[in-house]
């Protein structure tokens, strides 16, 4: 399967076991994760924490005549993750030991562009995080005991009151609000009631069909939802997808591992609603990201997850664009 071998949380990459005890801390989050389309199956975004490097702004050549952005303009650096395979046979004496490979993957934060304090912000936690307990021996003593700070701090998966300090101190430096008050939203309508936004979905695409299978919240109107487009015409194919809209002066630490932002082809296109969109594909994830006056979003494609199977083309990607309507989020 693909969602072993390259990214993970919510990104392709496995998730670590340190993770895990800090997801099993944050109830109201795993919650709302097991009640998603894709409960039970490694997700692609990531509340992560991988390694960041010094991020230099490098402007790529894409298809228009004046500088929009691109996806190295979110590039918080490089991470090194594990890549783990499927059970091998058993050997001898019984035992199945499936080799443990790492790779290098390209991270870009979700929650702004290079130079603005979201995104400052997020390559900060995800720099302080690169050095804290890195061999998990804290989380190991904690185990799934409750900390005090799973309300407070349930978007940053938090177990230990010097990380809850930072994540005080970055907001202050950069003049943020930490995200809380997370809650559910079983379908659109709920989410874009609660949100205060326009139908996302109502976009003008006579190829392209969305469907809303789940999504959570948080009380400043950032939220991440699931759901699927059905892309008729010549360019047919199904894709899964997830969006996350991260509202600014919020710092969002979500990050999404791009495997090699260098592979993507990047181009500059206008909806039918007229919103003027990033895009970005390769064989094997595809990107929607939306400047807006007062929001940061970016679509993940995943492909077709049931099927393990990725056949997005340009002309097919254009017209998922095309279904949402992004004017309606401030």
């Amino acid at each position: 399967m693909r969602m072993l071998q390259e990214e993970i949380y919510h990104s392709y990459d496995a998730i670590k076991p340190d993770e895990n005890a800090r997801k099993r801390m944050l109830q109201k989050i795993q919650s709302a994760k097991s009640r998603s389309r894709f409960a039970g199956k490694e997700s692609k975004w990531t509340f992560r924490l991988a390694p960041v490097l010094a991020v230099i702004l490098i402007v790529t050549t894409v298809s228009c005549t004046s500088y929009f952005f691109s996806l190295r303009d979110l590039g918080i650096g490089k991470k090194e993750i594990q890549i783990i395979n499927l059970p091998q046979p058993e050997t001898e004496n019984g035992a199945s030991n499936p080799p443990q490979l790492k790779t290098e993957v390209d991270m870009i934060a979700l929650g702004g562009v290079w130079n603005s304090p979201e995104y400052k912000a997020c390559a900060e936690w995800e720099e302080f995080l690169q050095h804290y307990d890195q061999d998990g021996s804290i989380i190991a003593s904690i185990g799934n005991e409750p900390t005090g700070l799973e309300e407070s701090y349930e978007a940053y998966l938090c177990y230990t009151q010097e990380m809850a300090d930072k994540i005080e101190e970055i907001c202050a430096k950069y003049h943020l609000a930490k995200l809380t008050g997370i809650q559910m939203a079983d379908d659109l309508d709920t989410l874009c009631r609660l949100t205060r936004i326009g139908n996302v979905f109502g976009g003008k695409s006579e190829h392209t069909q969305l469907t809303y299978w789940g999504g959570y919240l948080y009380s400043d109107g950032t939220f991440h939802l699931e759901g699927s487009a059905a892309v008729a015409g010549a360019s047919q194919c199904t894709a899964d997808f997830q969006l996350m809209r991260s509202v600014r002066g919020s710092f969002c630490p979500v990050t999404l591992n791009v495997t090699d932002i260098s592979q993507y082809r990047q181009w500059n296109y206008t909806t039918s609603s007229g919103d003027r969109v990033l895009l970005a594909n390769s064989s094997t994830k595809a990107l929607i990201i939306v400047e807006r006056e007062q929001s940061f979003i970016v679509v993940n494609v995943l492909g077709d997850i049931l099927s393990d199977t990725f056949d997005m083309s340009d002309e097919a990607l254009e017209s998922m664009a095309d279904a949402f309507d992004f004017s309606v989020i401030p």
